[in-house]
């Protein structure tokens, strides 16, 4: 297939603009910051090169990429490759440099005000929060923006940390071709961390997954390092401390009980519906840590009978499920209702993985013929 391009357009140093071709077509994304941003072509590289790589198509730019950055992408690259067969590396023909930036730059963290990031956050070596609206948020969702900027500004304040607000449109163009989770997100992160090089020296990428759990996911310890460059240092951060046990360190943490937003469906634009899977394992969790009722963004309890039925989907939601029982039964907490609820939930998640498995055997041998 044909190459695909990176055209940085000028822009004024609060926004940052490009074109990024591919043999399917032309997207121009852009981000906006309450700081300045990187005019060069490496978070533009690393932004286009999931997508690339399933089309097989070289990467071509005319704009200043950092070489560190590109022997890195190698590896990468590779990675991904070894995890997903329908992506191949694919070549990047650009000028390169060593890029220079000032000294005594932060250390920052991304900052979404849920679970993974709120635990990030509190690291005392961190310095900056990175928001970014138009990652788990939709660009066109401005009322649940507008409440979430609102709640991270007081939570960042609360926590003495200085916050980058990001707005950008990127999803637009990964969600073309590439999955968000499992394939992209880690890419749109290191995308924006090398757009904040002249005032973050490391980024952390909060862990989705503790290290008895991972899997290929676009965020993740074997990879996040790999998209670093001469001046930012991207580092997979949590990775030892599994989901409820950093609910357990925020249950005493004023700020994340005033301000936890953990919610991905967001009906009508709500903060927390504390309704769907990933709310009701949250509150879940918040019991068995102590922490029922001390978080004003959600319910204090759920019902056991909703946790019964609670919808076990993917292998997220299961192995948070799982380790929810464990931590229960570890408490000492004398609650067999809730218990039982769980089981039965866990075991129709075995079950629907079983029959994936299977169908999944089934279709193999019929796709390789």
């Amino acid at each position: 297939m044909g190459a695909s391009v990176v055209d940085v357009i000028p822009s004024d140093q609060y926004c940052a603009r490009a074109t990024l071709a591919t043999p399917k077509g032309k997207f121009t994304a852009r981000v906006e910051a309450n700081t300045s941003l990187d005019q060069g072509a490496t978070g533009w590289v690393a932004a286009l090169t999931p997508l690339a790589m399933k089309m097989r198509s070289p990467i071509h730019t005319n704009a200043v990429v950092d070489e560190d950055f590109l022997t890195n992408l190698i590896e990468a690259q590779r990675l991904l490759a070894s995890w997903y067969h329908d992506l191949h590396p694919v070549p990047v023909v650009a000028p390169t440099r060593r890029l220079e930036v000032p000294a005594g730059r932060g250390i920052g963290s991304f900052f979404s005000g849920g679970v993974d990031s709120f635990y990030s956050a509190l690291a005392p070596e961190v310095t900056h929060l990175v928001f970014v609206h138009g990652f788990d948020i939709r660009i066109d969702d401005n009322e649940l923006a507008e409440k979430a900027l609102s709640s991270v500004r007081r939570a960042a304040r609360e926590m003495g940390k200085e916050l980058i607000e990001v707005r950008t449109n990127i999803r637009g163009f990964s969600d073309r071709s590439s999955h968000w989770g499992y394939r992209y997100h880690g890419a749109a992160m290191a995308h924006i961390g090398h757009l904040l090089a002249e005032h973050l020296e490391t980024v952390y990428f909060p862990s989705s997954y503790d290290d008895g759990t991972l899997m290929p996911w676009g965020s993740h310890p074997q990879l996040d390092h790999l998209w670093s460059s001469s001046c930012v240092r991207f580092v997979h951060h949590g990775l030892s401390a599994r989901r409820v046990q950093k609910i357990m360190r925020l249950v005493d943490c004023a700020p994340a009980m005033e301000h936890l937003r953990v919610c991905w469906l967001h009906p009508n634009s709500v903060y927390n519906c504390g309704k769907c899977e990933k709310c009701i394992r949250t509150v879940i969790s918040l019991q068995v840590a102590g922490g029922a009722g001390r978080c004003r963004t959600l319910p204090a309890a759920v019902p056991v009978e909703e946790i019964a039925k609670l919808p076990i989907t993917n292998h997220g939601s299961l192995v948070f499920a799982e380790q929810n029982l464990e931590a229960l039964r570890r408490s000492g907490r004398n609650d067999p209702e809730l218990e039982e609820a769980l089981e039965q939930c866990i075991h129709r998640g075995h079950r629907r993985e079983a029959r994936r498995e299977r169908l999944s055997n089934l279709v193999a041998p019929l796709t390789r013929r």
